[in-house]
């Protein structure tokens, strides 16, 4: 958990350096996380319309959409690039 809150910080904290340093770097990190929402709510929409397709329990069978990588991967990213966004919002005060 403390690792978790550590990168948590760290990670955002060092995008926002390198951010302010080049404006392309500041639009790759938004083109990814534009890719990223694109995956993430792809794969997601994927799994719910496959569960009612086939009727299935939604509760029990929902949960293995965490099981892919790329939904992973995405969400991961998004969670830093919200953290990044929000440091940089308060930085600008």
């Amino acid at each position: 958990m403390f690792l978790f809150i550590v990168l948590l910080t760290v990670i955002p904290a060092t995008i926002v350096i390198v951010v302010r340093q080049s404006i392309v770097a500041e639009k790759v990190m938004a083109f990814l996380a534009v890719i990223s929402i694109i995956v993430f709510a792809a794969i997601t929409m994927l799994a719910i319309q496959q569960i009612l397709l086939d009727q299935t329990v939604f509760m029990t069978s929902i949960h293995g959409v965490f099981l892919d990588p790329l939904f992973l991967t995405s969400g991961g990213y998004l969670l830093f690039f919200f953290v990044y966004r929000l440091m940089n919002h308060l930085l600008e005060w």
